[in-house]
């Protein structure tokens, strides 16, 4: 092969492999230009499932949830699966802690429903569960305050599942930890952003930070939130998602506030 020849080839080359690159953190977020509110499932649809299972991810696609809220730890063998506490005390038939454990070890045990009933689920890994969230057309919200996202393979690692499961179109990652999550978004400039803020105390500065990355959506509690703060942060052009929205008088409340997402353990849509 000629040196000319040997030129082109790499060229073609170039441009057969530059757009799976430049796609790999592509991200259209889409569904923060939704005109309604929607309701999210924290720890998935806990009215008819356990917290943090596979069958509440199905659950919240019968029940008409649009986003599902979740956590995810790291095992022994460094396997990503849901759990919300450090052990597996409270939610499963076995104990002891998730990051002490492999993952065939923990799929051993079932869990428990919230009324402690024992249930045929077993811990999930992230990588079913955001399959079931893309067969079922259902948003995922990750907890960051389960693992460090200031480190870079461990993020990765979450990432890369996310976007093998073509999920990072709609998936935001609330990373409330700074140092975190500015490492996070210099990795994943594309990726959907959140932290959990408190407008009554610094509505300004909360919108100041969320307007630095491309896709963003301010997250609150809803006894942080009034009339006034909602109303600079949509003037500010950022959607917001409400959380610990448990009653009908809270999500009445909470609606009037224009956000895109609500946030329950309880209520159904």
């Amino acid at each position: 092969m000629t040196y000319f020849k040997r030129i082109l080839a790499i060229c073609l080359s170039m441009s057969l492999v530059s757009p799976m690159v430049a796609s790999a953190d592509t991200n259209t977020a889409s569904w923060l230009k939704w005109k309604n509110t929607k309701l999210s499932a924290h720890r998935g649809a806990q009215v008819v499932a356990p917290e943090n299972s596979l069958a509440g991810v199905q659950g919240a696609k019968e029940l008409g949830y649009a986003f599902i809220e979740i956590d995810v730890r790291k095992t022994a063998d460094n396997q990503y699966v849901l759990m919300h506490d450090k052990t597996i005390d409270r939610t499963t038939t076995g104990y002891g802690s998730v990051a002490s454990q492999k993952l065939k070890q923990l799929r051993v045990y079932h869990l428990v429903d919230k009324n402690n009933r024992l249930t045929t689920e077993k811990i999930p890994t992230l990588k079913d569960v955001l399959a079931s969230a893309k067969k079922y057309n259902v948003g995922v919200n990750i907890d960051g305050s389960k693992g460090d996202f200031g480190d870079q393979k461990y993020a990765k690692g979450i990432v890369t599942l996310v976007k093998k499961a073509n999920m990072y179109n709609k998936t935001f990652f609330v990373i409330s930890d700074s140092k975190a999550r500015a490492k996070f978004n210099k990795n994943y400039p594309n990726a959907t952003i959140s932290f959990i803020g408190n407008p009554k105390k610094s509505v300004a500065s909360d919108i100041k930070k969320l307007k630095k990355y491309k896709h963003a959506i301010y997250t609150t509690h809803i006894n942080n939130l009034d009339a006034a703060t909602a109303k600079k942060i949509r003037a500010s052009g950022l959607r917001i998602h409400i959380y610990g929205v448990n009653t009908k008088s809270a999500y009445k409340r909470a609606k009037s506030y224009k956000p895109l997402l609500v946030e329950t353990d309880k209520l159904k849509p």
